[in-house]
């Protein structure tokens, strides 16, 4: 019958093996390596992989308690040394050689400790900045790429440039030279702080903005300047200029803003309060933006843009305070007063 477990000869009903090939035991209704310290056998019960801490040497599993050794070939026997060489007589030697971490078959040194580089097969402590590899302690022979060997010591390939970074941008430039995007320019530019190319500004100091690659007074907003002051003369709609600077104003009735709308100088028939602007009109409630009045206090009637007090029985409006000039339906004024329309009338009622 057929059996489903692995390297069984003759196996039960439930797939439960009771006879196994050969190199291989019945164990639990399964069958193993009968190799000694092997934990995963071949077909052909060679071992493929052994137990911890054995190694693996042609198919046998073997002891290996042999300092530095990678591969026993016989129990304690080395083969093979950690650092990649044969070992001798069963032993492995460590590198003789200062500083070196690996040898290679022939023991000359292929790897070398942290902070030394291997040159033709000796170790050199290699502490020069963006150098990859030193021919002598701390002597570069070549440099990380951006750079080049100067001395035995690693420079920016980058023109006018201090310092680089691992990508070879410049990152400081030499005095006299302004960094722009990792390259150095010259910039000669009045008022710029950083230029794109020789000479072509890219950015301005404050108050000031590029204009075909110069700078020019002013700042955000400005959109003329004077040439003897070098500030601002112009702002643009919605901003007022203030000492040589433009702020936005949208603060109703404001003639110039000090700060962003914070209004400075209100315009003639408004007075200013903490940077708002607000009728000059007595017992008036609103004006227009010519300063006269459009609404009055109660108690008051508008007259030619400004308010009086009109307590003048049925007068709708007084031209001063109390001299009635335009009286309710059925009155009419007379000496600043509403009088009946009626000849000969002392008296009206409230409908004339």
């Amino acid at each position: 019958m057929s059996c489903n477990v692995a390297f069984c000869e003759a196996c039960h009903q439930d797939d439960e093996c009771f006879q196994c090939l050969d190199g291989f035991h019945v164990f639990n209704g399964e069958c193993q390596c009968s190799q000694p310290n092997c934990e995963v056998c071949d077909r052909d019960a060679q071992c493929t992989q052994c137990a911890d801490p054995y190694t693996l040497w042609d198919g046998v599993c073997y002891s290996c308690d042999v300092p530095g050794c990678a591969v026993c070939s016989d129990d304690d026997f080395c083969q093979t040394c950690l650092s990649g060489q044969p070992a001798s007589n069963g032993v492995c030697t460590p590198c003789n050689w200062a500083h070196c971490t690996q040898c290679n078959s022939q023991g000359a040194c292929s790897h070398c400790a942290s902070g030394y580089t291997l040159w033709q097969g000796t170790c050199y402590s290699c502490n020069v900045n963006n150098c990859r590899l030193c021919s002598n302690n701390n002597f570069c022979n070549t440099c990380a790429t951006g750079y080049s060997v100067f001395q035995g010591r690693c420079v920016c390939n980058q023109e006018h440039c201090f310092q680089c970074d691992g990508q070879g941008d410049c990152t400081q430039c030499a005095d006299g030279y302004q960094l722009y995007d990792g390259s150095c320019y010259t910039c000669n530019v009045y008022k710029c702080l950083e230029c794109s190319d020789d000479d072509v500004c890219h950015q301005c100091e404050d108050g000031w903005f590029v204009l075909d690659g110069v700078c020019v007074c002013g700042g955000p907003h400005c959109t003329a300047c004077s040439l003897e002051t070098e500030l601002c003369s112009q702002c643009e709609t919605g901003y007022t200029l203030y000492q040589g600077d433009c702020y936005r104003c949208q603060v109703s009735a404001c003639r110039v803003c000090s700060q962003d709308n914070y209004c400075a100088t209100c315009l003639s028939g408004f007075r200013n309060v903490n940077g708002r602007c607000f009728c000059n009109r007595s017992n008036c409630l609103q004006c227009n933006l010519n300063g006269n009045c459009v609404r009055c206090a109660l108690g008051y009637t508008l007259y030619q843009g400004r308010c009086f007090r009109c307590n003048v029985s049925r007068c709708v409006q007084c031209s001063s305070n109390n001299y009635c000039v335009r009286c309710s339906g059925g009155f009419f004024p007379f000496n600043g007063r509403c009088v009946c329309r009626k000849l000969n009338c002392a008296q009206c009622n409230a409908s004339g």
